[in-house]
C-alpha cells in the first residue's frame, strides 16, 4: 500500500503507514509541523485526510524523515499526482 490512496479526485493519506513512519523517526508532531512549515493542527487535518498535502510538504516529509528513493517509490505517492 501507499500513504497515499484515491478517493474521489484526490488522493488521501494512509494514515497508519504514515504515523508508523512518524512514530519510527522519533519526532513529535509538533516539530514536524513546524519543520514542513505548518501549524499542528495543519498536520493533524492533514493526516486525518480533512485537508491535502502540497507537493512542497510531501517533500519536506521525505527529507525529514529519512525515506530512501526505494522507500518513497513504495510507501509514496509520486508527488506529481497529489499536485493540483
Amino acid at each position: 500500500p501507499t500513504d497515499f490512496e484515491e478517493r474521489g479526485n484526490c488522493r488521501m493519506t494512509n494514515t497508519e503507514l504514515l504515523r508508523e513512519k512518524i512514530d519510527q523517526s522519533g519526532y513529535k508532531l509538533r516539530f514536524i509541523a513546524k519543520k514542513i512549515g505548518i501549524t499542528y493542527q495543519g498536520l493533524l487535518n492533514k493526516i486525518n485526510n480533512r485537508s491535502e498535502f502540497r507537493a512542497n510538504e510531501i517533500q519536506a516529509l521525505y527529507d525529514l524523515l529519512g525515506l530512501t528513493e526505494e522507500e518513497r517509490g513504495k510507501e509514496y505517492a509520486d508527488i506529481k499526482n497529489l499536485t493540483k
